[in-house]
């Protein structure tokens, strides 16, 4: 292994027990070891963006992408941080998510599509297209049937578009699958209102 593999994999195993400054540490290491890594810009994002500052977090998964154009990850990552900052950003978000998704197909990887179709979705949902959002959570879960995260995106969905008895069977079934989630419970509440239950 060398220095700029193991400074990575310390970079990680920081991430991994949510210690973003020691990842930073790890990942500024790595970058004057090798400053065109792509891999090290990633992870500095990573941190970046568990410490909440997000538009630095953006610079570094440029940088990544600027080395590695098919990096998925910074990909994704960057679409979701757009996405989330300005609707202003939706025409990038839209051409990040198209390479995404030719960057997963070729991969072969369905984890990383169904996240592609699962950003896609929220970007839709963003703009008020709910129908096409809805389809682009319904790619994402014949991907990945059993995830939460898609569950409740769907589900919310369903909702805004008065379908109140769908949308509980699908919240229902996020809740089964990950009984902390608090915005699935606090969607599941807001169905129940509007059927005239109580929420458990």
């Amino acid at each position: 292994m060398s220095r700029y593999e193991y400074f990575l994999d310390m970079a990680y195993d920081a991430l991994d027990r949510r210690a973003p400054g020691e990842a930073m540490t790890w990942c500024k290491k790595a970058i004057t070891l090798d400053p065109g890594g792509a891999e090290a810009y990633y992870c500095k994002g990573e941190a970046l963006d568990m410490s909440g500052v997000w538009q630095e977090a953006v610079g570094c998964y440029r940088k990544s992408l600027d080395q590695n154009p098919d990096f998925i990850e910074a990909i994704l990552n960057l679409a979701e941080i757009l996405l989330d900052d300005s609707s202003e950003n939706l025409d990038e978000v839209f051409q990040l998510i198209d390479r995404g998704e030719k960057v997963a197909k070729e991969m072969n990887d369905e984890h990383l599509l169904a996240d592609v179709y699962y950003i896609r979705g929220n970007a839709h949902y963003c703009t008020n297209e709910l129908p096409k959002a809805l389809a682009e959570y319904d790619r994402a879960l014949e991907l990945v049937a059993e995830h939460p995260s898609f569950l409740v995106a769907r589900g919310m969905t369903l909702f805004l578009m008065l379908e109140y008895e769908a949308a509980d069977k699908v919240l229902q079934r996020a809740v089964a699958l990950d009984p902390e989630s608090a915005e699935a419970h606090h969607n599941l509440g807001l169905v129940k209102e509007k059927l005239g239950q109580e929420a458990f």
